[in-house]
């Protein structure tokens, strides 16, 4: 068993006289799939953006769970205020167990949050992209799955690490 997180030339693939899909196993075209990874702090955007060949039925659209990955820790936030805003507004001054209770359910609630957009992303966001490197034109994508990653592994060129006392 590998790793589910391949690193490979991005503008390359092993040419075969058929493709299955890396999703359904059927037969399929190779499709241009964009990736992106962006960051956003505060009211700076980071972004960098490829396209990569895969063999898919069909584009995939992961530009709705890439956004939904950017924005995850604000969302997080927002339950987190939401939720404290929502207690105060209750104005109640518990003490004893029930204290304890919603002391907890402070730091459980945006947990919840944050393992739920995780799911969500696991589950639609087949692959995404790690890391990008133009200068060696290589990109690192993390894929759900250990099946889609070896399906992946088996058409894409991976790229070695070279040394730098070569």
């Amino acid at each position: 068993m590998g790793s589910r997180t391949i690193t490979a030339y991005r503008d390359r693939i092993k040419t075969l006289e058929r493709y299955e899909c890396l999703l359904t196993g059927r037969l399929c075209d190779v499709v241009p799939v964009t990736l992106r990874r962006m960051t956003i702090i505060i009211i700076h955007w980071h972004g960098v953006r490829t396209v990569i060949r895969l063999p898919l039925e069909e584009s995939p659209q992961l530009v709705h769970w890439q956004y939904l990955r950017m924005v995850r820790p604000y969302l997080v936030f927002a339950a987190f205020t939401l939720y404290s805003w929502f207690l105060l507004v209750l104005g109640t001054r518990p003490s004893g167990l029930l204290s304890i209770a919603i002391s907890t359910s402070i730091l459980l609630v945006p947990a919840c949050v944050w393992f739920m957009i995780g799911w969500l992303l696991n589950h639609f966001e087949f692959f995404r992209l790690i890391r990008y490197n133009r200068s060696a034109d290589t990109v690192t994508i993390q894929f759900s799955t250990q099946e889609i990653a070896d399906k992946a592994r088996a058409v894409l060129i991976e790229a070695r690490a070279h040394s730098k006392n070569l």
